[in-house]
């Protein structure tokens, strides 16, 4: 599976009409995530790069090195304009006063779940200005030392804005040493130099065997490449299994389930004391007696604590030694028992379905309800029982 992760877009100082490197407050938006941090060069002081004088204004400029033909990125780097919006926010959380905050964009594609929403908060709430204009440059403002923006608004007027800090939105790209990799294992690449998938697959490509994830095949996001990546691991999976390979456990041998259609019913009925707790509120005698009445009833028996390994140990010797057609558990946990059934049915060959485990404390209401259904095991009440085993 291959997973190389992504590269950015790194300015060119010589080309770039922004003052990267020729201004030292024009930094990338990886810059400044670091800037932020609090192990960064100003322990997470938002500070000019200049002069360490408190960032006042601040601006971010899209699309840097997407969408453009001259940096041979004509598509979408999918991330850059979640990304400003989340630094300004964490801008505006650090400086802790009136920092004016400014993102000029040619498309806000705001395309995830709840993207929106944020970008809403973020201009309505938090006052983070956005600002649709084409940037045609960043020149230094001699009397400010501040860094001027020029753009052109959608109207065409030219317009200008001092800040203290440029960001720079940098793009996503290729992982370095993606086309020597793909020549290695004979893999096609697409236009921009991203693995090409197949047709309805983001995993699948055309060798067997190679699976991607994450940017290998594109640009996402963490969440994007973090869901691909599961399919991909999912599919990778198939290969293993589908070559004779596993890496699940062994199943234990399975006893062959009898065929009980015609035989009549021979109920084992397994009661848990509880530790002693059961006979405190009915008697147990009484209980055995009027089970024992009921014609279709093989065989009663009362066990400590059937839910620990040593009393469920003993309810499997139990039903190996009776050999009834069905069980009839009664126990103050049913729901633990529900993988237990299925291990017992493959031990024994009884089908999990001839096999119940109800509720001794169903009047209570405050736990789970058993296996289909949710019925107390009470004197009197085994009609329903026996009439559920005759119609097995």
């Amino acid at each position: 599976m291959l997973c190389g992760g992504t590269d950015f877009f790194q300015p060119d100082s010589k080309k770039d009409p922004f003052g990267y490197r020729a201004h030292p407050n024009v930094v990338t938006s990886l810059e400044f995530e670091r800037l932020l941090s609090g192990t960064g060069p100003n322990q997470g002081r938002l500070v000019r790069l200049s002069d360490g004088k408190p960032v006042q204004k601040i601006a971010w400029i899209q699309c840097i090195g997407s969408r453009d033909l001259q940096t041979d990125a004509d598509f979408c780097s999918s991330i850059c304009c979640m990304v400003a919006i989340k630094e300004a926010l964490l801008a505006k959380e650090k400086a802790h006063a009136d920092l004016e905050t400014f993102i000029f964009y040619m498309e806000m594609r705001t395309f995830g779940k709840g993207f929106q929403r944020y970008r809403q908060q973020a201009e309505d709430i938090h006052g983070v200005c956005l600002e649709r204009a084409r940037i045609h440059s960043v020149v230094q403002d001699r009397n400010s030392q501040g860094l001027v923006i020029r753009s052109v608004d959608l109207s065409g007027a030219i317009q200008e804005t001092t800040v203290d800090m440029v960001v720079l939105t940098v793009g996503q790209r290729p992982s370095v040493g993606t086309r020597e990799l793909a020549e290695m294992l004979g893999l096609e690449l697409n236009t921009w130099g991203f693995g090409q998938s197949e047709p309805f697959s983001l995993t699948r490509c055309g060798q067997p065997g190679i699976l991607l994830g994450g940017s290998f095949s594109g640009l996402k996001d963490v969440g994007d490449s973090v869901i691909q990546s599961s399919a991909a691991a999912l599919n990778a999976s198939r290969v293993i299994h589908s070559g004779g390979g596993s890496l699940a456990m062994q199943s234990p041998p399975t006893v062959p389930a009898a065929d009980l259609m015609r035989e009549p019913p021979k109920i084992l009925v397994v009661v848990c004391t509880c530790g002693g707790q059961l006979s405190q509120m009915v008697e147990l005698q009484k209980i055995a007696q009027q089970l024992r009445n009921d014609p279709l009833v093989n065989r009663v028996e009362f066990l400590e604590h059937t839910c620990t390994a040593k009393g469920w140990e003993s309810l499997v010797q139990l039903v190996e030694t009776s050999k009834p057609n069905r069980v009839l558990i009664g126990a103050c946990l049913p729901y633990v028992y529900q993988r237990k059934i299925k291990e017992l049915s493959r031990q024994v060959g009884l089908d999990a379905v001839l096999m119940e485990v109800v509720d001794l404390n169903s009047d209570s209401g405050s736990r789970p309800p058993a296996r289909r259904g949710h019925r107390g095991l009470r004197p009197g009440g085994n009609a329903e029982g026996r009439r559920r085993n005759q119609s097995r």
